[in-house]
């Protein structure tokens, strides 16, 4: 059964030296989830195919997980103070993503500006927030040794 959906007036949030977190690795994984997020948010708009556009969803899911878990042995590494609570936002954004891709593979209408707040939500704040925060706290730990 093909997927109605609506195309997003506007495009998804893109990439910028601004969303730094200065640490190699972790810059090199949100570059990289933005790419992938700008792929599906682009298959969905376009209309490219249910079979193309879940593809492109659950390899963004795995990668968010792999991502998630690189920067909990960061934070656990440099024994950040707020890991508990950085950790259930992983937790949360993981949800939301399932929740998502279950809406999506149900057939829900108008699911592209949906996602598209979602994963400038996701993509912008929690890396200007809470990837900030634990970014220094691990620059901050590899200076002390």
């Amino acid at each position: 059964m093909p997927t109605t959906l609506s195309p997003s007036a506007r495009p998804i949030l893109a990439w910028t030296d601004l969303l730094l977190v200065r640490h190699d690795a972790i810059d090199a994984d949100h570059k990289h989830l933005f790419a992938m997020a700008t792929r599906l948010h682009a298959g969905i708009c376009d209309g490219q195919g249910d079979s193309l556009v879940r593809e492109i969803f659950r390899e963004l899911m795995t990668y968010a997980r792999e991502h998630f878990a690189r920067e909990e042995a960061l934070m656990a590494a440099a024994r950040f103070s707020e890991k508990e609570e950085h950790v259930f936002e992983h937790r949360l954004l993981t949800y939301r993503l399932n929740n998502l891709l279950y809406q999506f593979e149900g057939g829900q209408p108008n699911l592209a500006e949906e996602l598209e707040i979602f994963l400038d939500r996701w993509l912008a704040r929690h890396i200007l927030t809470s990837d900030l925060q634990f970014a220094q706290c691990v620059a901050n730990a590899a200076s002390s040794n």
